[in-house]
């Protein structure tokens, strides 16, 4: 299979952005009608931290913004647009 990631990240002080750009080719799978492959993946992501302090983080993930309804695997299909935040803490 084919798989290529790009990401680019920018943090000024306190504040970081970040962009990822992910693609796949169709995993193959056997079916009853033989061997096929799954949809391409195109995926978007883009992403925002916060930092509080030396060890207090907060951020926000928006994931996969072009909406690709593609499944990884057979039977396990994508989400979709989905988003992802939290607080990071490092001791």
């Amino acid at each position: 299979s084919f798989t290529a990631m790009f990401g680019i990240r920018y943090t000024k002080n306190k504040f970081g952005i970040n962009f990822d750009f992910n693609t796949e080719n169709g995993v193959p799978y056997l079916a009853i009608e033989g061997p096929l492959n799954l949809n391409p993946l195109l995926e978007l992501n883009i992403g925002s931290q916060y930092r509080f302090t030396k060890n207090i983080e907060a951020f926000i993930d928006l994931n996969n913004l072009l909406n690709n309804k593609r499944q990884r695997w057979q039977y396990y299909e994508n989400i979709g647009i989905n988003f992802l935040g939290g607080i990071k803490m490092r001791f």
